[in-house]
């Protein structure tokens, strides 16, 4: 199942649209920069245990409203929020909620971090309703 939920998320026209985009040099915004890097980082990373769409970084609040919109565009249903122990993680939730993303469930999840080592992710589950 994480495989092919990966090869979906891979897959993804809308984000590949981005990519050729950005990657020719057009001018992204900064929610749409952190989706596509969030979108990369979820397909590319081989330390994706989760298998989803996940946004492994605070958002500042001028950047929240084009990373959502993105990922409505993108057809995306739900992502992963991990506690990064930042100062901006419940403003971003909120922000979240307010834009009709609701917190689902809480996920807690095995991860291997750079250095290779396995630690325990937790995280929100936000889907769109």
């Amino acid at each position: 199942m994480k495989k092919e939920a990966l090869k979906m998320l891979k897959d993804n026209k809308h984000f590949n649209q981005i990519y050729l985009a950005a990657k020719k040099g057009d001018k992204l915004s900064n929610g749409e920069d952190k989706a596509l890097r969030a979108w990369f980082l979820s397909i590319e990373n081989p330390k994706n245990d989760s298998g989803e769409f996940e946004l492994d970084d605070a958002l500042f609040d001028s950047e929240v409203s084009d990373f959502l919109e993105t990922l409505k565009a993108a057809g995306l249903k739900s992502f992963l929020y991990p506690d990064s122990r930042c100062t901006a993680n419940m403003s971003n939730m909120l922000d979240f909620c307010e834009a009709g993303w609701g917190i689902d469930e809480p996920v807690t999840f095995e991860k291997t971090n750079r250095w290779g080592k396995k630690i325990v992710t937790r995280c929100f589950r936000f889907t769109l309703k």
